[in-house]
């Protein structure tokens, strides 16, 4: 079966209405841990497929720092963000990718760290540790917390 790219434009709409009438919650221990994050001087950035306005909406909701995020309204989550956050700290690429931890829950997560040499964080919250090992990711955390002994 094929879909016609009207028809899939509807259906990704249609998902991202869903999505807005819905309320998110954070995952136990994420504002915690990245006000931890945060009060250690570490720079913390956020890519997604989600729209910018929408993650602006949540990080204001749940108070999160952050020093720069990015939806995918205007760039595609990917690579390109990627140079945006180098970019945005004035930093060659590969200089950023190698200071850079990068913690995701889903397959492209860690095929986008994994293709820039970012350390791959993976997160089970969503998907196995196997499907994050296999797709790229380097470690495997059960939750947020864990990140810390990953950063000297």
């Amino acid at each position: 079966m094929t879909v016609s790219e009207e028809c899939l434009g509807k259906m990704v709409k249609n998902f991202w209405d869903m999505c807005a009438v819905s309320p998110t919650n954070l995952f136990s221990g994420v504002k915690e841990t990245l006000d931890k994050v945060k009060r250690q001087g570490i720079f913390l950035m956020a890519s997604s497929g989600s729209q910018t306005a929408d993650l602006a909406k949540y990080f204001k909701e749940y108070d999160l720092p952050y020093d720069l995020f990015l939806g995918s309204d205007r760039v595609l989550k990917g690579d390109k963000h990627i140079n945006i956050f180098a970019d945005h700290f004035s930093l060659e690429k590969k200089d950023f990718c190698r200071q850079a931890a990068f913690i995701g829950d889903g397959t492209t997560d860690m095929q986008i760290a994994a293709r820039n040499g970012i350390f791959g964080i993976g997160i089970t919250n969503t998907i196995s540790a196997e499907t994050l090992l296999a797709s790229g990711a380097e470690v495997i955390v059960s939750d947020i917390s864990e990140i810390f002994s990953y950063f000297k």
